[in-house]
């Protein structure tokens, strides 16, 4: 019983610390001010698939491949109600597919939630300061690296994928 109340004191400890940091503390989901344009390269099984995602909300995006080459145009349009799948003249819609599957796991990570966040920490990398936060989300443990310059999204770390950003914008107005 003893061992709850401790728990139970370190969550209310926890929280209680989060609420006090300073308004100048940075925010490591700022950056998901929706809509905005990510380019980058997700990296999983060995494989390489370079794409464009374009977020329009936590739960409204779409992405276009250019490698590999099976994949090159393809647009996959993903929604709360599903996927779609369009390329040329023809398209598909797919029942909801797995939060896991590869299509639903790029936008996941641009949609991630402050009570998922376990842990923040500051580095330096290649000289540039750096806020490395830790999520406890559905994908499993997850690390960003932010840009502590710019809090922009540098690389996504999951047990078995990485996602390096090569280009971050937001939607013009």
């Amino acid at each position: 019983m003893m061992k709850k109340y401790l728990f139970l004191f370190f969550i209310i400890c926890f929280t209680l610390s989060l609420c006090a940091c300073s308004k100048d503390a940075p925010d490591p989901l700022g950056y998901q001010s929706y809509p905005f344009f990510v380019e980058g390269s997700l990296t999983c099984d060995e494989a390489i698939y370079d794409f464009s995602l374009s977020m329009e909300a936590c739960d409204r995006s779409s992405i276009t491949f250019s490698k590999p080459d099976s994949l090159r145009d393809f647009v996959f349009r993903v929604t709360p109600e599903g996927t779609t799948l369009s390329y040329e003249d023809m398209t598909i819609d797919f029942n909801k597919a797995e939060k896991t599957s590869l299509i639903r796991l790029i936008p996941s990570l641009f949609a991630l939630k402050n009570e998922e966040l376990v842990s923040s920490s500051e580095d330096m990398i290649s000289s540039v300061p750096v806020l490395i936060s830790c999520y406890n989300t559905s994908l499993g443990q997850l690390k960003v690296y932010l840009n502590k310059n710019t809090m922009t999204p540098l690389r996504f770390e999951g047990e078995d994928f990485a996602v390096d950003v090569l280009s971050f914008s937001p939607a013009p107005s």
